[in-house]
């Protein structure tokens, strides 16, 4: 069952009233109305469901002021195709002082609200003309979905954005705290097939030269808002640990020539695991950093040994399948210089994602904001196995 909204704002005193007006089928099926009260800082909900008796069922719920809110609506719907049936209904907020609604909420494909695959009906989940994020555009509502929902694995579309958005902050800011920069999804892959190769041959040292793609990503040249790595006193990898379908994160630190490994799922055999997904860079890095003039010149140290991989303690754990919200939350801490708590609120962190960027690529929608003077210089393709 498709549906329609319409929304209606009114000052009451020191406040507001958001009234949102759900319909199908040519009748209202919801209204559901907002109060705001400015003095009080805090938010009551109301909402009704309209059924073919005309019956009508409310509640009220009143929240706590905050940036990002999640409010979950137990809701008793009657309905004449469906007699009665209740189902659970998730609506984000954002800022209440922008009165913002979900506008997506609405369109719900009711029959696989479980399947997290297929929540929006058919036809309903495209974003026309598509949210451009620098590396990569958005198309899908769903992207949203999976970013703002506990429980849902990140893609590496979700990770590229979230780093390429990472390296600006850090290469933009006025006064960066962290001199750094970001690898991407591409770069794991692209290290890991050459460290296959270069094992598969004996540790064949012709394998690394100044014309691979690895060499490329060293230099600053193959991402959006890259730097140089003699530049920067560390380098955030996100690896993929396929085996686990789990991704952790590893930071290169130079100066010390170690490589620190943040699991959110620890335990001995994960830790094994993701140590050894971090041998590829460990040991391939050194060589390649023995091909650049410029690490000696920035007074780095330069030596072939591996590089020695460091586990991170006491990092908070994951519940679910949130290992990629953890990944980009640990980097985000480090490079803002704020110690990771042992308490990790999951939902709060992906609530902050998914509206910033929401709200980011509206007004980049609105203000025609691009970003194409971020690209690399154009040069001939290289090799990337």
């Amino acid at each position: 069952m498709e549906g329609s909204t319409s929304s209606k704002l009114t000052q009451v005193g020191s406040g507001f009233n958001f009234d949102l007006f759900i319909c199908g089928n040519g009748q209202i099926l919801c209204f559901i109305r907002l109060s705001w009260c400015e003095p009080c800082e805090a938010a009551e909900l109301d909402y009704h469901l309209l059924g073919a008796t005309n019956r009508t069922y409310s509640a009220h719920s009143v929240v706590e002021a905050s940036p990002y809110l999640i409010i979950l609506i137990n809701v008793l719907l009657s309905c004449t195709d469906h007699g009665g049936c209740t189902y659970r209904r998730r609506r984000k907020l954002e800022e209440f002082h922008h009165c913002f609604f979900s506008e997506w909420d609405y369109i719900y494909d009711q029959k696989n609200l479980h399947d997290k695959e297929k929540v929006y009906l058919k036809g309903k989940d495209k974003i026309v003309p598509p949210f451009r994020f620098g590396v990569e555009d958005v198309a899908t509502k769903m992207w949203f979905h999976k970013l703002a929902y506990p429980g849902q694995c990140l893609t590496n579309s979700h990770l590229d954005i979230i780093f390429y958005y990472l390296r600006k902050k850090g290469k933009y800011a006025k006064e960066p705290k962290v001199k750094f920069t970001t690898t991407d999804c591409l770069f794991f892959k692209t290290i890991h097939a050459l460290y296959e190769k270069f094992i598969a041959q004996k540790k064949n040292l012709s394998l690394i030269t100044a014309q691979h793609a690895i060499a490329d990503y060293i230099r600053g040249r193959k991402m959006l808002c890259g730097s140089p790595w003699h530049l920067c006193d560390h380098v955030f990898f996100i690896i993929h640990m396929e085996t686990e379908s789990h991704w952790i994160l590893g930071r290169l630190n130079i100066e010390e020539r170690r490589v620190y490994m943040y699991n959110s799922l620890s335990t001995a055999m994960k830790d094994s695991a993701a140590i050894k997904a971090c041998q590829p860079f460990a040991v391939l890095l050194p060589h390649f950093f023995a091909l650049f003039d410029e690490f000696k010149k920035e007074n780095k140290p330069i030596c072939l040994d591996p590089f020695e991989v460091v586990k991170v303690d006491g990092l908070p754990q994951q519940t679910s399948n949130d290992c990629g919200c953890f990944v980009a939350s640990f980097a985000e801490y480090f490079i803002d210089m704020k110690p990771i708590p042992p308490i990790f609120d999951v939902e709060k962190h992906r609530d902050r994602l998914a509206v910033l960027f929401y709200k980011y690529a509206r007004m980049k929608e609105v203000e025609f904001i691009d970003s194409e003077d971020e690209a690399p210089p154009k040069g001939p393709k290289k090799n990337l196995s």
